[in-house]
């Protein structure tokens, strides 16, 4: 992101922010809420989701989790085939544990920052009738001027992710179900998808960042099955990119 491009987000949040504090409690936003739950499709509630950058409740009650829309059909599909029996991984946490939770049967969620961590585990605890009750791990992200696995992220940088994209390998268990949308991620891809169980599905979030593009184009040449979704996502005023990711069908004997 360059210095226009920063200081156009910055407004951007800044406006929308001050808008969602001035609803707070409104009838207006009540009446709003009611018909975008009601109807949970379209402009009317895309609009509405984009009050809820930065609030992760918003979303929670929403029941929508921070991809492209076309991505959340085809999880959602995904996960409605396997009867609410998933195994789900997820890198990065947030109201997308929550919406994860109400359709698994396991969620493992590995999180880098441990005030956000504490988040989560209560707006879990907050939200009744979940079918998981997920784990939420924060291994230990140390400082390191020469990290072994490094982060592309801004705020990443200087840290060492070795343990962090570690985490799956020390859980025992296969996953039918992967997401990666945390620090890392070339990285905790690479490191999640032997884990995947046959038939699964795996997930990278933002996939239009240049960094991810070659990670993506290796898996491709190596027979993976690559599709990147571009279009809507809640909270963003622009198109956005998830690519799903998934063996390639086995030939019958």
């Amino acid at each position: 992101m360059n210095q226009d491009e920063g200081f156009v987000r910055a407004v951007y949040v800044g406006l929308v922010t001050r808008l969602r504090g001035l609803l707070d409690g409104t009838r207006l936003l009540r009446a709003w809420d009611r018909r975008v739950l009601a109807h949970p499709r379209g402009r009317l509630f895309h609009l509405r989701t984009l009050l809820a950058l930065h609030r992760p409740e918003d979303l929670i009650l929403l029941d929508v989790p921070w991809w492209t829309y076309q991505a959340r059909d085809r999880v959602e599909a995904f996960l409605t085939e396997l009867g609410g029996q998933a195994r789900v991984l997820e890198f990065g946490s947030g109201a997308s544990t929550v919406w994860l939770a109400r359709r698994s049967a396991t969620v493992h969620s590995v999180e880098h920052d441990d005030f956000w961590a504490g988040r989560v585990r209560a707006m879990l605890a907050d939200t009744p009738g979940l079918r998981a009750t997920p784990r939420v791990h924060v291994p230990p992200v140390p400082s390191s001027a020469t990290p072994v696995v490094a982060s592309g992220a801004p705020s990443g940088r200087g840290l060492d992710f070795a343990a962090y994209v570690d985490v799956p390998a020390t859980l025992a268990t296969t996953f039918d179900l992967v997401l990666v949308d945390g620090r890392a991620r070339e990285e905790s891809l690479l490191r999640a998808l032997p884990l995947l169980a046959p038939g699964g599905l795996a997930l990278l979030d933002d996939s239009q960042r240049a960094r991810y593009q070659p990670t993506l184009r290796r898996l491709a040449e190596q027979g993976w099955i690559v599709e990147t979704t571009r279009g809507a996502t809640p909270c963003q005023p622009f198109p956005r990119e998830t690519t799903l990711i998934s063996p390639a069908p086995t030939a019958p004997a």
